[in-house]
Parts: C-alpha cells; sequence; structure tokens
C-alpha cells in the first residue's frame, strides 16, 4: 500500500470507532452476490436462500420472517 493511501486511512481510522458502521456490506451486481464483514470481523453474518431465488443476508437471525419451508440453504455465521 502507497503511502498516501496508508496516510488516508490512518486519517480516516481517527473519525470512526471501531464497532460504528454496519456488520456487514451486501452487494450485487442482478448476475453476481458478494459481501464482507465489518473491518473486525467480530460480527457473525448469517445467511438464508429461498425457494423464491432471495438471499437474506444479516448480522442477526429473525430480521425477516421467512417461512421455514422456503428456505433452502442457510449458514449460521460466515466466520466459518
Amino acid at each position: 500500500m502507497g503511502q498516501e493511501k496508508r496516510s488516508f486511512y490512518r486519517w480516516a481510522a481517527m473519525l470512526m470507532e471501531p464497532w460504528d458502521g454496519p456488520a456487514l456490506l451486501a452487494f450485487s451486481d442482478g448476475r453476481y452476490v458478494g459481501a464482507i464483514l465489518d473491518r473486525n470481523g467480530l460480527r457473525p453474518a448469517r445467511y438464508y436462500l429461498t425457494s423464491d431465488d432471495h438471499l437474506y443476508l444479516s448480522s442477526e437471525v429473525g430480521v425477516n420472517d421467512i417461512p421455514v419451508e422456503n428456505i433452502i440453504k442457510k449458514k449460521d455465521s460466515c466466520h466459518k
């Protein structure tokens, strides 16, 4: 990493506490989906893939009420 970029990150880190911000960030271009954990990686991330082709990703279980019969696949933590 270049010195200019390193200096920017050092400065930006002073403006945000380590626990501020989202637990994770999810993104998609309509074909692919991806996610990244918070910078500390301390909070879990869970996902459900449903039969209607939706992916629900969150740091907490129960954010959405999804009927159990619609869940095709789930993972309790992205830390594994």
